[in-house]
C-alpha cells in the first residue's frame, strides 16, 4: 500500500508486510526488482515520502504502548537501506504523529501531529476546536514550529514542488475538506469540500488521511475521494475524475455451508447473558432470546420471569 514514484519516476515506494512486518520497499516503476528499504521486525514503518534528489525517503516508525495503541516518529532512510536516523522524538507513548513530507528544497520536514492535551490516548476529541496540527523541522537547526492549526485541525501537508504552498486537509464542522496555504502571503484557499471523512478522531497509524499530490507544473492536485482518483485545477477550482481500470486475477475458495432446520418449534438456547446467582443459591436469573427467565438450582425448569409481548 501507499505508493509513491520517486521524483525522477524510476522507482515506486511502498509500504509492505510481504517480509513479515510493515517496512518499506522500493521497486522499479515496472514492478519489478522489489527489495526492503527498512528491515524492522516490531516498530513497524510505513508512509514513506522521497526527498527531490531521489535518494532518501522519510516515513513513518510506529512505536506501540501499553493500551496497543502507540506513538510515531519520522525517521529518515537512504534509498539503499540501512539504520536510518531519526528526525522526531515522540512526545509521550499515545499520541499520533506521521504523514512526513520533504519540502522541495531538502531544508524542512513537514509532519502532522496529535496535539490535543494530555498524555493519553482518547475517542472523544472536538474536531472543531482541532485535533491535530501541520508542523515542519527545520533539518539544520532542529527546531519544529506549527504551521497550521485552528479550527477543523490541519493534516496530510503536501508541498508544491515549487515550495511556494502547502496543501493540507481540515474539517468545517463535520465536512473534511481540501486547502492551500500560500507559505509567502499566509493565505489559507479552500479548493475542494466534497472529501470523505478523515480519521482524525481515531488511531489512524497509517495516516489521517490518503495520501496526495501535486502535479509537477505546480497547476493541480491530486487526490482521492468518493473511492475515485480526483484531480482539481488551482486556477479554476474545477475537479475532474481520473478513470481508471484494473486488471487482476482472484482465488475464490468455496464457501462453508451447513444446513440448518429453522422451523423447529423448539430448541436449546445456546447463550445466556447476564446470568445472576440468588444470593442464597438456591435460584438464577439470565437473559435468553431477549427476555428474562428464572430457574431454581439445580435442576429446575426454566420460568419466563416477565410477560411483556415486546421484545427487550
Amino acid at each position: 500500500m501507499q505508493p509513491s514514484f520517486s521524483p525522477d519516476g524510476k522507482y515506486i515506494a511502498f509500504t509492505s508486510d510481504q517480509g513479515g512486518g510493515d517496512n518499506i520497499w522500493i521497486m522499479d516503476s515496472d514492478g519489478s526488482n522489489q527489495r526492503a528499504v527498512t528491515k524492522e521486525t516490531f516498530r513497524l514503518l510505513n508512509s514513506a515520502a522521497w526527498s527531490s534528489d531521489g535518494n532518501y525517503l522519510v516515513a513513518r516508525k510506529h512505536f506501540t504502548s501499553g493500551r496497543s495503541l502507540g506513538a510515531g516518529e519520522v525517521w529518515m532512510y537512504h534509498k539503499t537501506g540501512g539504520s536510518g536516523v531519526q528526525l522526531t522524538k515522540r512526545p509521550n507513548e499515545q499520541k499520533d504523529l506521521g504523514e512526513p513530507a520533504f519540502s522541495p528544497d531538502g531544508k524542512y520536514i513537514y509532519f502532522s501531529q496529535d496535539a490535543t492535551p494530555g498524555k493519553t490516548f482518547h475517542y472523544s476529541k472536538d474536531s472543531v476546536k482541532g485535533i491535530y496540527k501541520i508542523k515542519r523541522l527545520d533539518r539544520a537547526t532542529g527546531e519544529v514550529k506549527v504551521i497550521v492549526s485552528g479550527m477543523g485541525g490541519a493534516i496530510r501537508p503536501t508541498p508544491s514542488p515549487d515550495g511556494k504552498k502547502l496543501a493540507y486537509i481540515a474539517r468545517d464542522d463535520f465536512q473534511s475538506s481540501l486547502y492551500i496555504y500560500d507559505l509567502t502571503s499566509g493565505e489559507h484557499k479552500k479548493i475542494y469540500a466534497k472529501l470523505d471523512r478523515d480519521m482524525q478522531e481515531t488511531w489512524a497509524i497509517h495516516g489521517v488521511y490518503p495520501t496526495m499530490d501535486w502535479t509537477p507544473d505546480n497547476k493541480a492536485i491530486v487526490f482521492w475521494a468518493g473511492g475515485k482518483i480526483n484531480r482539481i485545477e488551482i486556477k479554476n477550482n474545477q475537479a475532474s475524475v481520473i478513470p481508471f481500470k484494473i486488471k487482476t486475477t482472484k482465488q475464490i475458495q468455496p464457501a462453508l455451508r451447513f444446513k440448518q432446520n429453522i422451523e423447529k418449534s423448539t430448541f436449546d438456547v445456546k447463550m445466556l447473558r447476564n446470568v445472576q446467582v440468588s444470593p442464597d443459591g438456591k435460584r438464577v436469573i439470565y437473559e435468553a432470546l431477549g427476555k428474562l427467565w428464572i430457574k431454581s438450582l439445580p435442576n429446575g425448569k426454566p420460568k419466563r420471569l416477565t410477560n411483556a409481548k415486546e421484545q427487550f
